[in-house]
């Protein structure tokens, strides 16, 4: 609050000085200015083998963008605290969800699966096996989104409902015998 005041009492000073002609803007130096290059997806995964202190501030500037791999599925960390534990890097140590790091230990506070919205560790935790020991994939690993083959709508196994079906569909304007007709939603 206090620096909210300041600022707005000096943006005000600024102007008057700009347009009575009292101060003059001065140019940025080109002098160490640098390139910032866009965040890569990769830079936003946690990586179990850096420090869990690391891992925290690495939560806090990429949220809610920070994730890990479980079980073949995106989870984003929106929160987490540094905590006291190890092990071997990426391990689940306890029921709340507590990942051994490089050095100490990482607990996701609040986490947000693909689709869903946020929850805290232990609705998580609800909806999984238990993952105490659970050994998290590092960045090293490739990382895919479809687990295991499931059920494609069309009927046959496919890759979320994209893949291969057992029942292609014909190409267009084949495969409807004279009975067939096109169905529209005015007609019945």
């Amino acid at each position: 609050d206090t620096l909210a005041e300041l600022g707005s009492e000096m943006i005000v000073e600024a102007l008057e000085g700009f347009v009575q002609g009292t101060i003059e803007p001065t140019p940025q130096p080109e002098a160490g200015v640098t390139y910032a290059p866009k965040i890569d997806r990769g830079e936003n995964r946690l990586d179990w083998t850096r420090p869990a202190d690391e891992l925290d501030r690495t939560v806090r500037a990429f949220a809610p963008r920070a994730w890990f791999a479980f079980e073949g599925e995106r989870i984003r960390v929106l929160a987490a605290a540094v905590t006291k534990g190890g092990g071997s890097p990426g391990t689940v140590l306890d029921e709340q969800l507590s990942i051994a790091c490089g050095k100490g230990a990482l607990r996701p506070l609040i986490v947000q699966r693909g689709g869903k919205g946020a929850m805290d560790a232990s609705a998580f935790l609800r909806g999984t096996t238990s993952p105490e020991g659970t050994l998290l994939a590092s960045p090293s690993q490739p990382f895919s989104l479809s687990p295991s083959p499931r059920p494609s709508p069309r009927g046959g196994e496919g890759d979320l409902g994209r893949g291969p079906s057992s029942s292609p569909s014909p190409p267009r304007g084949e495969g409807r015998g004279e009975g067939e007709k096109k169905s529209s939603r005015g007609n019945t």
